[in-house]
């Protein structure tokens, strides 16, 4: 198969004693055959706006009533090189 995902709860097995601590989320597996990172950030990227165009289009009413606007996020991916480049043209701290 060249490519399967799985979106599934997942619950965190450790002790806490707040009640702000997060011990059930959503957590999404993916496999791809043959996919190098900008493949997979692009995927990533992709899942991400999806769910906020959902979140937007089923939650409008919540989100007017709480003066929140969601903008779906871009993207922009650099090489390590990239980076590398950029962060030896910053000032050191």
């Amino acid at each position: 198969m060249e490519k399967a995902m799985t979106i599934t709860p997942v619950w965190r097995a450790e002790k806490h004693n707040t009640v702000r601590h997060l011990n059930e989320s959503r957590q999404m597996d993916i496999e791809l055959a043959f996919a190098d990172e900008f493949k997979v950030m692009q995927l990533l990227h992709d899942v991400v706006k999806f769910m906020v165009g959902q979140v937007n289009k089923k939650n409008k009413k919540e989100l007017d009533y709480l003066s929140i606007k969601l903008k779906e996020p871009k993207a922009e991916y650099f090489t390590y090189r990239q980076i590398i480049d950029l962060l030896k043209k910053k000032e050191p701290l």
